[in-house]
């Protein structure tokens, strides 16, 4: 038998499927969708399905599966949205990284929650069939609210005006809070104002694959911020911090024509 590859597995849900009217679309996320995969890529698999056939169409799956290989694990994930049934699949003899995140939504969810905007950077699907039209997608005609733009900007500079709380853990010889209260008040603003700049959008996207979304002297440049391992380093970092952070809010005012 062959390797089994994603494109073993993409390809045996869709000649599966393709054919049975309880199932109306298959579309990839992840990866797969935004250009991305490499080899420690897992696959994001989504199915449109009749409400009512959630249940059979992952065993159907499973079945399907276990035609390439035993199932090393299955594990089913309590999805907090109603409409949305998920569980993670992995197949003895595969890649460890090769994970299948499995998802079905039901058939009756709003299609307003199933609307993907052209060239996302986070959110978009590789279309493999789609029967009933459940998946719209939009041109990215939104325009930036420059109020919450200034609403993130006006919390980093209260938060900066606050560095009081991360040197007094530093004078007081406690790093666990000193580097806790580090994080909060002085990396991961740095963070956001560097995602303001690039991807206003996902302001508050943090690291999630921030290597894909900024230029990599910028990821650098911030994971040295992160990059602490004693007391002094907070205390240095807290005062280089903050003249970044003046320079990187005047940028983002004058990008956007902010009101300083």
């Amino acid at each position: 038998m062959s390797k089994i590859d994603r494109d073993m597995i993409i390809n045996l849900i869709k000649d599966r499927f393709i054919s049975m009217n309880e199932v109306h679309a298959y579309w990839l996320e992840g990866a797969d969708a935004l250009n991305a995969v490499d080899e420690y890529s897992d696959i994001d698999i989504w199915l449109d399905v009749e409400d009512g056939f959630e249940d059979i169409i992952f065993q159907i799956a499973e079945e399907e599966f276990s035609k390439l290989g035993k199932l090393a694990f299955k594990f089913n994930v309590d999805h907090k949205h109603p409409k949305i049934h998920q569980n993670y699949y992995h197949i003895e003899g595969t890649s460890e990284y090769l994970i299948i995140d499995f998802c079905i939504q039901s058939h009756s969810r709003d299609r307003n929650e199933v609307k993907f905007v052209e060239g996302d950077i986070l959110e978009f699907p590789k279309v493999i069939f789609d029967k009933s039209s459940v998946i719209t997608i939009l041109k990215d005609d939104e325009q930036i609210d420059l109020s919450l733009i200034q609403k993130a900007i006006n919390e980093i500079r209260s938060k900066y005006k606050q560095h009081s709380r991360v040197i007094k853990y530093v004078e007081r010889n406690n790093y666990p809070e000193a580097f806790i209260y580090y994080l909060k008040y002085v990396a991961d603003p740095l963070v956001e104002l560097v995602r303001i700049k690039y991807t206003p959008k996902y302001h508050n996207l943090h690291f999630i694959h921030i290597s894909n979304h900024i230029p990599q002297k910028e990821t650098n440049w911030l994971e040295d911020y992160y990059k602490i391992s004693s007391l002094n380093d907070i205390r240095i970092k807290t005062i280089e911090a903050k003249e970044a952070c003046n320079k990187l809010i005047k940028e983002i005012e004058e990008i956007y024509k902010l009101k300083c």
